[in-house]
């Protein structure tokens, strides 16, 4: 019953968030379009933001579940984020334009820097080097911070472009690839 519940919910959410924004939409309206309960929704959610984090959780993971992500480059990673986005494009620029955008970009530098820790992970596991601790940090705070940025603003810009062309022009403007920037700070550590 819970995952019939929590369906009726997301699809209700999204017929309602076609109609309105996001900050007129209220628990008792997604749950009346759902035809299911408020203490249903309660018991499943906290709050709305709550349940829209785990709506935005689940198509990050659809995107690139973990399995898969294991073997992919950041701009892979970087890409199907942004194709995630596109593909829900009303949702995204909704969520942008509300009351939620200051938690989406922290969210989303939070997700940024799992990923980057789980592609460091798998790099060093392939190719053992010795990182510090505070050279990883600031590796993984200048992914995320530069991925979150470049996200946000593919979503406040309409999503025009084609997610590969961004994901081109992170990479080229990078100039190299998360193994070799690896490489370089354990052959020079920053932090000691």
């Amino acid at each position: 019953m819970a995952k019939k519940a929590i369906k009726k919910f997301k699809t209700a959410f999204s017929e309602l968030l076609n109609k309105s924004p996001y900050d007129e939409l209220t628990i008792v309206q997604v749950a009346d379009a759902a035809k299911v309960t408020r203490q249903s929704f309660y018991y499943h959610y906290e709050s709305m933001d709550d349940f829209v984090f785990d709506i935005i959780s689940d198509g990050l993971e659809d995107a690139i579940s973990k399995e898969r992500r294991k073997n992919l480059t950041l701009e892979t990673v970087f890409v199907r984020i942004l194709n995630a986005c596109r593909s829900n494009k009303n949702e995204a620029l909704n969520f942008y334009n509300s009351s939620l955008r200051d938690r989406l970009v922290s969210f989303s530098k939070d997700y940024y820097a799992k990923i980057v820790n789980e592609l460091i992970d798998g790099l060093l596991d392939k190719n053992p080097r010795e990182l510090t601790d505070g050279d990883r940090k600031f590796i993984v705070d200048q992914y995320s911070n530069g991925l979150t940025y470049n996200t946000v603003n593919y979503i406040a810009d309409g999503m025009r472009e084609k997610p590969a062309d961004v994901g081109k022009a992170i990479t080229k403007f990078l100039g190299r690839t998360l193994d070799e920037i690896l490489t370089e700070f354990a052959a020079a550590p920053l932090f000691k």
